[in-house]
């Protein structure tokens, strides 16, 4: 399933003179997860204009506001 992704990157990565690509797990992007969940089987875009989704906005006032 992801490898047609993975094939596009690898052609896209040609262009650039160094590329490289690591996995970020859930934990280190949460926000990223958290959109790609919007979306379904069944609903397989999602567009926001202007605004986005409620839980995105409190995970970016997470990562943003870090108390030590």
């Amino acid at each position: 399933m992801i490898m047609p992704v993975l094939q596009e990157v690898k052609e896209l990565s040609r262009f650039f003179q160094d590329f490289s690509m690591s996995h970020a797990g859930r934990e280190c992007n949460k926000v990223a997860h958290e959109v790609a969940r919007q979306v379904s089987s069944t609903a397989r875009f999602g567009v926001w204009h202007r605004e986005f989704p409620t839980c995105v906005q409190e995970l970016l006032e997470q990562d943003c506001n870090h108390l030590c």
